[in-house]
């Protein structure tokens, strides 16, 4: 049977949020360069669980490398640094372990080893991981330092996605419960996709749409005026006709034919019944800010 359009972006996008949380996800990573790094040890794999990282999520690194010697000194130091970039207002901090708590030991030369690190949020004030963050590893024996560096690595992660948003009340209306925005951290170039998780104590139609509409505060200029997008529910989510309980809305931002302007941004997003006149089951405001690239 044939899809339309339409219904091949929702695969895509479903498949964006949802298969990177089932299966892990590979990130790009780098062996740096150190004036104190002996290249004996390359990492080969980082692998984040979940990804993207939402609010309150525990995330799971994993870091697959190969050494060319024996790696035996029980009181080699793991040093993992998570500094800052943007849109983090927890700062940087750093984590420091025996490695040998961490992987296996002792290390073999060419045989792979995994060095997994969990509740790294365990040393901030907050419960959880917020913004983009640069991810250094190295290791070396402590009996020796300072003196030379086994590892020397680093990559980069994004973690919550969510947004600032307001549930309209509406009677027995849609309430909303979550909702994320990817790619996180928008900027200019970006074409964002909105997913949105609600739960109705009532049907919703199948006949239904989903009206967006995204106006640029602070501005006289009403970004444009096809800022207003009406996709069908079908279209927009797999729970079709919507039954009573959690549902998932996933679509993209109702600009997407523009270039959007450095800011922030208001979106208003309704359910509407086309069948029965301004009958609305969902009435929703979120906001995200977009910067220049």
């Amino acid at each position: 049977m044939a899809i339309s359009h339409a219904q091949a972006l929702l695969l895509l996008f479903v498949s964006i949020f949802f298969l990177p949380a089932a299966l892990g996800t590979a990130i790009e990573f780098s062996n740096e360069p150190h004036h104190m790094y002996k290249g004996v040890v390359k990492v080969t794999k980082v692998e984040i669980t979940p990804y993207p990282i939402k609010f309150h999520d525990n995330p799971i690194f994993k870091i697959t490398a190969v050494t060319s010697e024996n790696l035996t000194e029980p009181e080699r130091i793991l040093h993992v640094e998570f500094d800052s970039l943007r849109g983090n207002r927890n700062g940087a901090f750093y984590l420091r372990y025996y490695l040998c708590h961490k992987t296996k030991c002792p290390i073999e030369p060419g045989r792979p080893f995994e060095i997994t690190l969990a509740n790294v949020y365990a040393v901030q004030r907050d419960d959880h991981l917020s913004g983009e963050y640069k991810v250094s590893v190295f290791f070396y024996d402590w009996a020796a330092y300072p003196g030379s560096l086994d590892m020397h690595a680093s990559f980069k992660f994004h973690a919550s996605a969510l947004a600032e948003f307001n549930n309209i009340p509406i009677t027995d209306g849609v309430n909303v419960s979550e909702v994320e925005i990817w790619p996180f951290n928008v900027t200019v170039k970006d074409n964002p996709v909105f997913r949105i998780v609600a739960v109705t104590p009532k049907n919703i139609s199948s006949s239904s749409t989903v009206s967006a509409r995204m106006i640029l505060e602070g501005s006289s200029e009403l970004i444009p005026r096809y800022s207003r997008r009406g996709y069908r529910l079908c279209e927009s989510t797999y729970y079709c006709p919507i039954v009573p309980g959690t549902f998932v809305l996933t679509f993209p931002h109702p600009y997407w034919m523009y270039t959007m302007k450095a800011g922030r941004y208001r979106v208003e997003v309704q359910i509407v019944n086309q069948n029965i006149p301004f009958h609305v089951s969902m009435n929703l405001v979120f906001w995200f800010r977009v910067s220049e690239a």
